[in-house]
């Protein structure tokens, strides 16, 4: 017959029998929890960070999320991507740089994994133009404006080469630019950021009528813009007419264009005297055309007696000093300054502004709207 004693002993063994059984059993069900699948979002969901509502984008994937006070901290797996979208495009600045595209009713971030991610949204909205996110939150401002004005011009440079390059003058006036990328080509391969300037010397290659020139801009912000330049038509081209031999002297009635062998200038030739035509603007407001340009022999050329230049002047009026700027347009660097009354012979005309120099040497640019011819 047992003993009381033993019949004791057999239910307490039961007891931590069942004890072990029912933890295993829960520490079964934790370790099902933290290898449980990814959170889906099959609808588009509200969350709501900082007093302001957000979109989670139907199709989204993460392992978790944490959505505080100001944060919302989402870590995405391996092969999905976590979507938020904000309708007010206020800027969803994130720790890890990610860039965001703010289109013209909203502003999303697109987080792919694996990764883990805090985004801190600011209540300041984007530009439809920024490019980049930038870390951390709060206390951003509006992106500064870095569109380039319609003057974006190339000028070709007085003695540009006839072959397979040409070197031309850019001028490239952005507000509120601090960097630039320039590239001869659309993708900008090759291109690298550089400190921004108003002017810049540059080589075009593989020329031959045209070319165009692409030009990227970026502010302070690291918000970037992307214009491009005017069509640049050159001097001259690299495949010219068939060189044509005049057997004696025009009449005054007849005009011709002649380019000397080896010599990039053209010259009209016009009443018996020749006449050099310095810039693609003044070949085509004349109404020439560069296939009616003939390659001939420089003793041709030469046999011409170069025609009389009318002098033209101009007066300083309307104003007690006139700043002379480096290029044609009020987005050139000042290069000096000339005073009321003053006469100067003209250089070059252009778009309402004259070439002159001054009786300090400088040559420069001054406006039309404060000088008159005499």
């Amino acid at each position: 017959m047992k003993k009381a004693g033993d019949k004791n002993k057999m239910i307490n063994y039961k007891k931590s029998i069942f004890a072990i059984v029912i933890s295993l059993a829960l520490i079964a069900g934790l370790t099902g929890n933290a290898n449980a699948a990814a959170l889906n979002w099959t609808a588009d969901t509200t969350v709501t960070i900082n007093s302001n509502n957000y979109t989670i984008q139907a199709l989204s994937a993460a392992t978790s999320m944490t959505v505080a006070a100001t944060t919302l901290t989402v870590e995405v797996p391996l092969g999905s991507t976590f979507v938020l979208l904000s309708s007010d495009k206020y800027q969803l600045n994130n720790d890890q740089s990610i860039s965001q595209q703010c289109g013209a009713t909203q502003n999303q971030l697109s987080i792919t994994g694996a990764q883990t991610v805090v985004v801190t949204p600011s209540a300041v909205v984007c530009s439809n133009r920024t490019a980049s996110s930038g870390g951390g939150g709060g206390g951003a401002t509006t992106p500064a404006d870095t569109t380039p004005p319609t003057n974006t011009s190339v000028v070709i440079a007085a003695g540009a080469a006839t072959a397979t390059s040409v070197a031309v003058a850019l001028t490239l006036a952005a507000t509120d630019a601090s960097q630039m990328m320039i590239s001869n080509a659309s993708d900008f391969s090759g291109a690298v950021w550089e400190t921004y300037a108003v002017s810049k010397a540059w080589t075009l290659t593989s020329v031959d009528g045209v070319k165009t020139v692409y030009a990227k801009f970026k502010d302070a912000a690291g918000n970037i813009s992307t214009a491009v330049s005017d069509t640049i038509t050159l001097a001259v081209s690299t495949t010219p007419a068939t060189p044509e031999t005049p057997a004696t002297p025009e009449t005054p009635a007849e005009v011709k264009l002649y380019r000397a062998e080896g010599d990039y200038k053209v010259y009209v030739i016009k009443d018996g005297a020749k006449q050099w035509i310095q810039t693609a603007t003044e070949f085509n407001a004349a109404g020439y055309k560069w296939a009616d340009v003939v390659e001939t022999t420089p003793a041709i050329v030469a046999g011409y007696p170069d025609a009389a230049i009318a002098v033209v002047t101009v007066k300083v009026v309307n104003t007690s000093t006139l700043r002379v700027r480096a290029s044609n347009t009020t987005a050139s660097a000042i290069s000096g300054k000339v005073s009321l009354n003053e006469t100067f012979t003209v250089l070059e005309e252009k778009s309402g502004w004259y070439k002159i120099k001054t009786k300090t040497g400088i040559t420069g640019w001054i406006s039309g709207a404060y000088a008159v011819k005499q």
